[in-house]
């Protein structure tokens, strides 16, 4: 989590010309960036930042982004980066992420789960 606002701290600035976004990415199993995101959110959107995070269960098939087509966008907006992320997840950060599509929402957490969080149905 330090790393998480650290990182974002040093971003506000781009960002704020930018009127950029962040989007968070966390497991189920920890919620302590859920509340992170919130707060984050409420404060930044001020600056013209939207904050938003995904969260998704472990285990998910991966999908190593590259610089090839669908993925050169996200590879540009992980700044060089290779992860792994669910093929799912990964659309959706990209939809939070983009401006044009996401615009209304600020301070959501997409739990991308398969419907695992709610009970009595898996």
């Amino acid at each position: 989590i330090d790393s998480v606002l650290r990182i974002s701290q040093i971003a506000v600035p781009h960002l704020e010309k930018t009127k950029g976004a962040i989007v968070n990415v966390s497991s189920i199993a920890k919620s302590a960036l859920d509340q992170i995101t919130v707060q984050m959110a409420g404060s930044l959107a001020k600056k013209g930042i939207r904050v938003n995070s995904v969260k998704h269960r472990q285990g998910m098939k991966k999908l190593v982004l590259s610089s090839s087509p669908p993925y050169r966008r996200a590879s540009h907006v992980l700044a060089g980066y290779k992860c792994c992320v669910c093929k799912v997840v990964f659309q959706i950060i990209l939809f939070l992420a983009d401006r044009s599509q996401s615009e209304i929402l600020v301070g959501h957490i997409v739990t991308a789960d398969g419907g695992l969080t709610l009970k009595g149905v898996l």
